[in-house]
Formats: C-alpha cells, sequence, structure tokens
C-alpha cells in the first residue's frame, strides 16, 4: 500500500455524508409532497364553497309561478 493513502471504503456501503444528505432529500420530498394534497385540498373546497354559494344565490332568484 502507498504511504498516505486511505483505504477506500466499499463502493456498495454508503458513508455517512451519503445517508445525511439522502435522510434530508426524502424529508425534502414528503414536505413537498404534502404541502402540494395540501394547496390541492384548499383549492377543491373553496371551488366546492364558491359552487354551493352559486347554488343557492340561483336557487333563491327562482320564482315558482302557479297559475
Amino acid at each position: 500500500m502507498v504511504e498516505g493513502l486511505q483505504p477506500a471504503a466499499h463502493p456498495h456501503e454508503p458513508r455517512e455524508n451519503d445517508l445525511e444528505k439522502l435522510k434530508k432529500w426524502q424529508e425534502a420530498r414528503l414536505e413537498r409532497k404534502l404541502r402540494g394534497e395540501y394547496e390541492s385540498a384548499v383549492f377543491n373546497l373553496a371551488e366546492l364553497v364558491s359552487a354551493a354559494e352559486f347554488l343557492r344565490m340561483y336557487s333563491t332568484s327562482e320564482r315558482i309561478y302557479i297559475g
């Protein structure tokens, strides 16, 4: 072995730094996914409320004539 060189880690053995990077990446990915799901739910709820208000307004403006 050449003096001053360190033995390389096994290529398939993850290093501590790599595991930390992977953990941070997974956390960020999960956070983005949850934020997207939350934003979709808020958008769908806003659409539902808007539709309900429209239907309520439309139904109160209808008049029934009996003649």
